[in-house]
């Protein structure tokens, strides 16, 4: 699984980082950031669904790997 971000439709909510707090942070400009560049880990795959579904404007979305 591999989670991309919009991040012109990003408005900095945070309730990626409240929901999967091991794959997401906020820049400096407080903007959704993944902590990783690599396929999601089986055992994250709930938080990364999780974050998806809670994103107010809708700037993340989830392909399979």
């Amino acid at each position: 699984m591999r989670i991309m971000i919009d991040r012109d439709r990003c408005e900095g909510h945070g309730q990626c980082v409240a929901a999967a707090p091991d794959l997401f942070d906020l820049d400096d400009e407080g903007i959704a950031i993944l902590q990783t560049s690599e396929p999601i880990a089986s055992d994250l795959a709930e938080q990364a669904t999780a974050a998806a579904e809670v994103c107010p404007v809708v700037a993340l979305s989830l392909a399979a790997d």
